[in-house]
């Protein structure tokens, strides 16, 4: 005759079971041998001195040609892996140098990085032209060279600008572009440099940098410029 226990008393002793196991588990691990894992046979030993200590790792000069050994005999080749391009050597200009009027090519034959060119390139291009040594970017600054700073080009009407224009110039930023957008388009256009600097952030430019860069409208960019 086969016993036919419930559904539920089943469910219980396989929980009992499984509680049972786990426990005799943690008990071995806790109570059981704390031996240390066996070391890998296949890792070498330090080399040892006389003295008992561990020697110091020699570093060979690695060749640029790697040997290999064929039926016919041994021979070479050459490893592209470590083909040194020597870099040409840094020679600046001992005159001063207009930086307006600079040319890429001219600063890559001083022997400059790539990325200090650009980023000079760059930074010129954001101001619109260099008035001072202040504005050269970091990679340029320490530059062992007498600058000069030559003539701008023709300066931007502000009414004309838009706020993005405005913006990625570094004399007024995205705050004060917004500012001054706000006023241009709710009010009126800013007339004079006494208004412009009563706009909220304005009073903090400089207002002699900042007319060799704009001016307020087209009547004054012809006055400037016939």
């Amino acid at each position: 005759m086969r016993l036919r226990f419930p559904v539920r008393s089943q469910r219980i002793g396989t929980g009992l079971i499984l509680a049972g196991a786990y426990v005799w588990m943690g008990l071995n691990v806790w109570f059981g041998p704390t031996a240390s894992p066996p070391q890998p046979t296949w890792f070498p030993s330090p080399p040892q001195s006389e003295q008992g200590l561990p020697r110091e790792k020699e570093h060979f000069p690695r060749s640029n040609y790697r040997t290999f050994t064929t039926d016919r005999g041994p021979g070479r080749i050459r490893d592209t892996n470590v083909v040194w391009v020597q870099r040409p050597k840094l020679r600046y200009p001992v005159g001063p140098v207009d930086a307006n009027a600079l040319d890429s090519l001219d600063v890559l034959e001083w022997g400059v990085s790539p990325y200090s060119v650009a980023a000079f390139f760059r930074a010129r291009h954001t101001w619109r032209g260099f008035v001072s040594p202040d504005q050269l970017p970091n990679s340029a600054s320490i530059w062992p060279i007498d600058w000069t700073f030559g003539s701008l080009p023709p300066p931007r009407v502000l009414q004309t600008l838009s706020k993005e224009e405005l913006g990625r110039h570094p004399l007024i930023g995205w705050e004060r572009a917004a500012t001054y957008h706000r006023y241009r388009s709710r009010i009126r256009p800013v007339r004079t440099w006494g208004e412009l600097r009563a706009l909220p952030g304005w009073e903090e430019v400089d207002e002699t940098l900042l007319r060799k860069y704009f001016v307020l409208s087209r009547k004054d960019s012809l006055s400037l410029h016939p």
